[in-house]
C-alpha cells in the first residue's frame, strides 16, 4: 500500500489558524458507513447521535509547554527545541530544529537551565540538565506548542505567531494528566455544558490517559504504508474503563471514540487476552486492513494528508468513503485540521 493514495489537495484557506471561541459551535460531518452517506450538522448536535448506555471515552491528556527556544553556547545559534519526553530528573529527549548544526558536547541554555547535547536515541537527543528539569519546569521556559501550519499561516497574515489565549483553546476542558506534546484536538470542541448534556441523556463518559508525542503527529517519510513505524506513546487504561466497554458491549450499545488517541488506547488494550488495566507505551499503527476490536464510532478531526491519523480513520471507515468525505469537506469549505471543524464516523 503506497502513502500516495492517502494524499488530497487542501486550499490554505481552508486551514483553521483561530479557534472557535465558542467550542462546540464548529461544523460536524456526519459519515455513515452503512449508508455511505455525509450529512452536515453543528457539533453540538452530536447528543442526538448518542443513546442511553453508549459510552463516550476521552483522553484526559493535557500539552504542555514543551516547545523551548535554546541559544547553543558554542555557536550562539538559537535553536527550536521540542521536548518529547522525559528519561529521569535529569535527562530528556528532544527534537531538535537545525540538529546537523549542534555537536555532542554542545551546551543548549535557556534561563538558568543549561542542556548539554548527547547522543540518538530513538532517533531524538540526549539533552542532560545541569538540574532537575520536569513538566513543572519546562512550563516555565516553554511555551504551547501549535502545529506548524498554525504558526505559518499566522505569520503570513501578520498575526502573532502563538497567543494567550491558545493556551486555553489548545486545551480539552476536561484535562487532568498533562503530558502531551500535542492537543488531542477531537476533543477541543465538547464543552463542560455539552458533556453534562450528554450524561443527562444516560451516556457513560469514560477516560482514557494518552500522552500525545511523535507516535501522533510525525510526518510519514516512507513510501510504503506496511514499512512505517511509530514512536511509541505513554497510556494509561483502567480496570473500570474495561468493565464498562465490556458491559456495554455486551448490551449492544456503541463504544464512541473521541479521537484518534482514544481509539490507540483502547485498541491496544483490547489486544491483550483478556483485556487487562494496561499501563505503559504503545506503538500501535492502525492502517487499512487492520480488524477494530472495541470502537463501533470515531469523533476525529480532518487530518493531514499522508499522515498516520488519516490511515487510521480510514482503516475505520474505509479508505475511499474517507477520501470522499474529504472531498465533501474541501467542497464545501469545511475547516480542517487541530482548530477545525469535526468529523462523526458511524
Amino acid at each position: 500500500m503506497n502513502i500516495k493514495e492517502f494524499d488530497f489537495d487542501l486550499p490554505e484557506e481552508l486551514i483553521a489558524h483561530e479557534p472557535l471561541k465558542e467550542r462546540d459551535k464548529c461544523r460536524l460531518l456526519v459519515v455513515n458507513r452503512a449508508s455511505r452517506t455525509f450529512e452536515e450538522f453543528i457539533f453540538r448536535d452530536i447528543v442526538n447521535f448518542l443513546n442511553e448506555g453508549d459510552v463516550l471515552v476521552l483522553n484526559d491528556s493535557g500539552v504542555i509547554k514543551s516547545r523551548v527556544y535554546m541559544t547553543c553556547k558554542r555557536t550562539g545559534r538559537i535553536h527550536e527545541v521540542l521536548f518529547t519526553k522525559f528519561l529521569s530528573d535529569y535527562e530528556s529527549l528532544a527534537l531538535i530544529r537545525n540538529a546537523r548544526r549542534v555537536k555532542v558536547g554542545d551546551k543548549l541554555v535557556v534561563k538558568d537551565f543549561e542542556f548539554e547535547v548527547g547522543g540518538v536515541e530513538e532517533g531524538l537527543r540526549v539533552l542532560v540538565s545541569n538540574k532537575k528539569f520536569g513538566i513543572s519546569e519546562l512550563n516555565e521556559v516553554g511555551e504551547v506548542p501549535l502545529p506548524p501550519y498554525i504558526e505559518k499561516k499566522r505569520e503570513k497574515l501578520g498575526v502573532e505567531r502563538v497567543k494567550n489565549e491558545d493556551e486555553i483553546f489548545y486545551q480539552t476542558v476536561y484535562k487532568r494528566v498533562y503530558g502531551s506534546i500535542a492537543s488531542p484536538t477531537a476533543g477541543l470542541h465538547f464543552t463542560e455544558e455539552l458533556l453534562k448534556e450528554i450524561e443527562n441523556k444516560g451516556v457513560v463518559i469514560k477516560y482514557v490517559t494518552l500522552h500525545v508525542g511523535l507516535g501522533t503527529f510525525e510526518p510519514i517519510k516512507t513510501e510504503k504504508v506496511e514499512d512505517v513505524r511509530l514512536h511509541s506513546e505513554f497510556l494509561e487504561v483502567s480496570q473500570d474503563v474495561i468493565d464498562v466497554v465490556n458491559e456495554a458491549k455486551a448490551k449492544g450499545k456503541k463504544v464512541v471514540a473521541v479521537g484518534t488517541t482514544v481509539t490507540r488506547a483502547l485498541e491496544t488494550t483490547f489486544s491483550q487476552t483478556p483485556p487487562k488495566p494496561y499501563i505503559g507505551e504503545t506503538s500501535l499503527f492502525i492502517y487499512p486492513g487492520y480488524k477494530f476490536k472495541v470502537i463501533d464510532a470515531l469523533v476525529t478531526n480532518f487530518h493531514l494528508p499522508r499522515s498516520s491519523l488519516i490511515l487510521l480513520v480510514s482503516a475505520f471507515a474505509d479508505k475511499d468513503l474517507i477520501m470522499s468525505a474529504y472531498k465533501y469537506a474541501i467542497e464545501k469549505k469545511f475547516r480542517f485540521y487541530s482548530y477545525g471543524d469535526a468529523m462523526l464516523i458511524l
